[in-house]
Order: structure tokens, then sequence, then C-alpha cells
């Protein structure tokens, strides 16, 4: 099994599943793995992988893990945006092995979106996974195949809440190859879609299962405990939506994660790294060599930093404001280099918001 949802019975002795299949896959992670998908009977989460209708195309193995990862990241900017600032902006994310490469929002217009998505990394998003939280239509379909390439950008899956005849057309590979689906509640993203449910995993012979992480950064939610470097942020003190975006696209990709977003945008996703300072490292690396600014941009990163470090290397390059986890025995070292280069440092217990994704 990969990762599903059940009602929550993490406390429970024995949990009987019943896997319905809904269809076999091309293969798995390798072309010498036979495979076949599965939901959980009785799931009723409008958001389900089980739900989305292929236009044109069939999903792989691999395709079903960046879009698990997709809805996650959508999910959780949306109920953190409802949350802090009652709305939800229009968002183009693009991944790429599970991780967003390429992501920004904007409040009204759909094209600009798309743009800023793709101008994040146009090489990694060469061949990748697109989701949206709006309909795909003419003018979006150009952007995605034409923008910033002298030709038609090859993409693998394009995950809309719907999408028209004629962007279908416009998308369209003479080799079959493109995978499109639709799911009409990516369009109704809010607070309600980071549900508490339970997540199975089998992993080498057992199954864990663990609650979904529906923590949503909420100054105004006194047991979340912030702080604004070593002091209680006011409750009324509003997170910025560029830092509900990184933490959102942070805890949505492979740890150890640093995360940069700035204008909207997503700059730099440092992922998957054994030490945290080369996670940070990996992000601004990643912002510099796509030709982004960091100045002024915000950082997640999706646990505490053990060390001052790696909390130097996003200041150095230029970040000023950070949200994160504290727990670490070198807090104060950490929060004092904050405090001497000016930054805006909030952070929650580790216990209550890590971000850990493996």
């Amino acid at each position: 099994m990969s990762e599903a949802a059940a009602d929550n019975q993490v406390g429970a002795n024995t949990i009987p599943l019943e896997l319905q299949r809904i269809a076999g896959l091309r293969y798995g992670d390798n072309p010498h793995q036979e495979a076949a998908v599965y939901t959980l009977a009785g799931d009723n989460n409008p958001l389900s992988l089980s739900n989305i209708a292929m236009v044109e195309g069939d999903l792989s193995a691999s395709n079903y893990f960046d879009l698990d990862r997709a809805t996650m990241a959508l999910s959780r900017f949306a109920a953190s945006m409802e949350t802090n600032h009652g709305a939800v902006p229009l968002v183009a994310l693009g991944l790429k092995h599970g991780n967003a490469c390429g992501a920004a929002f904007d409040n009204s217009d759909p094209e600009a979106a798309t743009i800023s998505m793709i101008d994040g990394d146009r090489e990694d998003i060469f061949g990748g996974t697109i989701a949206l939280n709006f309909p795909l239509g003419r003018e979006v379909a150009e952007v995605l195949r034409r923008h910033g390439t002298d030709r038609a950008r090859p993409l693998d899956v394009i995950y809309a809440p719907s999408v028209t005849d004629e962007a279908v057309s416009i998308l369209h590979r003479k080799t079959g190859k493109l995978k499109l689906g639709v799911n009409p509640a990516l369009g109704n993203l809010g607070r309600d879609s980071l549900r508490p449910q339970t997540l199975v995993r089998s992993l080498g012979g057992v199954v864990i299962v663990q609650e979904n992480n529906v923590f949503i950064p909420n100054p105004a939610d006194e047991t979340q405990r912030m702080q604004l470097l070593d002091e209680p942020l006011p409750p009324a003190t509003p997170l910025s939506p560029g830092l509900l975006f990184a933490e959102a696209i942070g805890s949505s990709s492979t740890s150890n994660t640093i995360t940069i977003v700035n204008h909207a945008m997503l700059v730099g996703n440092g992922v998957g790294q054994q030490a945290r300072h080369k996670a940070a490292a990996l992000a601004v690396e990643r912002a510099i060599n796509n030709g982004h600014a960091v100045e002024g941009a915000v950082a997640y990163s999706d646990s505490f930093f053990p060390q001052p470090d790696g909390l130097e290397i996003v200041l150095d390059a230029g970040v000023e404001e950070v949200f994160t986890m504290r727990g670490s025995e070198n807090d104060r070292r950490v929060i004092e280099t904050a405090r001497q280069r000016a930054a805006r440092f909030i952070t929650v217990p580790v216990e209550i918001g890590r971000g850990f994704l493996h």
C-alpha cells in the first residue's frame, strides 16, 4: 500500500482495511516492478486521488506520488490562508520527484501565477508535474506550453479543477505521454481541506499508521505558543502570505528542508539533506542559479536549527523573515544570531509545528 486515508484509528489494536482496485499501472517505481493502484473502501475525502478524472493519459506510480505531494501543499496553503487572511489566492505549483521546484500565487491573475511558477526553475519543470487550484483554459495552457522556451514545453502531468477542450488541444503531446486529470475539489480549497485523518503506509513488511499533519500556523491560537525571537508573538500579528506559502511548500517536501519565497514566488527549495545547513545552502544556491533575488525574502525550516550556521546562510543571502521551530539545546544561540541580524524570527515548539515529511 502507498499512503492513503482512513478513519482515525491510530490507537486501535487491529485495523480492518478493505482495498478496492482502481486500475493497473504500467509499472511501479521502475519498469520491472508490477504495480496497481487501490483506494481504501469508504474513503469520502473529495481530494482523494481516487477522484481524479483523467481527460488524457494514464497515471503511473510516480505520478500518484507527485500528485499526493501537490495536493498536500495546495491544501496546506489554502487552509493557512483562509485561517490567517480569510481568502485563498490562485496557486500554480510545479513538482519534480515529489518536491516543488516552481510555485507562485496571485490574488486574481492565473496567468501571472503560472508564469512565475515556470520562472521559478525553467529547467527542472521540464517534464514535470503541474497542479493548479484554478480552471485550466486557453491562456494558461499557452503559458504552460510556450512561456520561456523556444519550443513546446513537454509536461508529464497536469492536474486542475477543470480544463477546456481548447486547453487540451494546446497541451496535447504527439507522443501521447501527457497525463491530464481534473478534480473540481481543487477549486474549492480552504480551511476544511486539511482534514484530520489517518495515513497508512506499508514499509518493509510493517504498516505505519499515523495521524495527518494538520498543523496550521496561527498566531491567534495561544496553544501554539508562537514567539518572535524569545518573546510571545502578539495574537493579532498577521503572518505574511509569503511565509505561509513557504511553510506549506516546505512541510510538503522531503526533509530536511529549507524553503525560500520572495514576491509570492518560490525561489529556492533545498530538500532531502541530512544536515540542515546543507539544506539552507542548497535553497540559496538554487535561487541564485535561477537568477532570483533573495534580498527581502522569507524562509521556512521544517525543524529547528541545531546550530546557527543554517540560519546564518539564509540571512547572509538576504532573507529577512524566518519561520521555524524551537527545541534545540542551541536555541539561545540561534535566536541571538537572528537578533544581531535584525531578522524577524518566528518559532513554535517543535512538538507542535514540526514539518518533517519522508
